[in-house]
């Protein structure tokens, strides 16, 4: 919950400045940081246009308040007919005016036509590239738009601002509270049944999770690992995240590698 939706309404709160009533695009919506910039951004007064790689996936990102879907995943983003039928759709979805802000946690191919699609002063979200590559931006486009990219380091911003980074954590759960934001949990495990977490493989990129404490490991590692988390957190769940990169809390000296993370949850919530 900290790093995906504190992620995210830093993204939109800090480096966006949302205002209500604008309209963001989500791309790689139906990730953990894709629902929890759904949940956010309709919290703030959004319209919400979520983009993914399936119908199924955006079946999701309805059902956590995406006003508008584009499933991107029949695009071949390489043929320039394909393109100009990618940002049709971000036209048709967008009123024809275009995505106030964009929040990308996919770079790859999909970052150029989105942000040729952007509306004047729109502020570009530069979140990660689960897509695997870098995307190589010509400057001139933030020209003719008049909009910005903006970086969005959360790690950075918690060390930095740490009052603000309060203040942010304070207002999500408060949003939890009043239901606004659910953070829901998708699939648990018992630490007992630890093994059967790390080695399921139905996981997908949709899922997410609500957790509290984030633990990390190298496979060299995790029976320690693991040992520790059962000495000390008697009474927890296991809740499994793809591609989810933080550092250890609670176990210094391990640290994210390219193995799935390992997430500690209150059995009571």
């Amino acid at each position: 919950f900290t790093v995906t939706y504190g992620s995210s309404h830093y993204a939109l709160n800090d480096k966006a400045h949302f205002k209500e009533g604008e309209t963001v695009l989500i791309m790689g919506a139906s990730g953990g940081v894709g629902i929890s910039a759904i949940e956010i951004a309709k919290a703030m007064g959004a319209k919400v246009v979520a983009a993914a790689s399936s119908d199924d996936k955006l079946e999701v990102c309805k059902q956590y308040g995406a006003d508008e879907v584009i499933n991107y995943g029949g695009y071949d983003l390489k043929d320039r007919d394909q393109i100009k039928l990618f940002r049709n759709d971000i036209g048709k979805t967008t009123g024809g005016n275009g995505p106030d802000v964009i929040y990308d946690p996919v770079g790859g191919d999909f970052t150029e036509p989105a942000l040729r699609s952007i509306a004047w002063a729109g502020r570009f979200l530069v979140i990660g590239f689960a897509a695997g590559n870098i995307p190589k931006i010509p400057l001139n486009l933030y020209l003719v738009k008049g909009c910005s990219a903006v970086g969005v380091f959360w790690g950075a911003f918690t060390m930095r601002e740490p009052e603000n980074h309060l203040a942010n954590m304070q207002q999500l759960a408060q949003w939890h509270e009043e239901g606004k934001i659910k953070a829901p949990v998708t699939q648990t495990f018992s630490l007992e049944n630890a093994a059967d977490a790390l080695m399921a493989e139905e996981m997908e990129a949709k899922d997410f999770v609500r957790v509290i404490g984030s633990f990390s490991i190298k496979s060299t590692t995790y029976t320690y690992a693991l040992q520790k988390l059962i000495a000390e957190n008697p009474g927890y769940d296991v809740v499994i995240s793809p591609k989810f990169d933080a550092k250890i809390n609670g176990i210094p000296g391990i640290y994210v590698t390219e193995v799935v993370t390992i997430k500690a949850r209150l059995g009571k919530i």
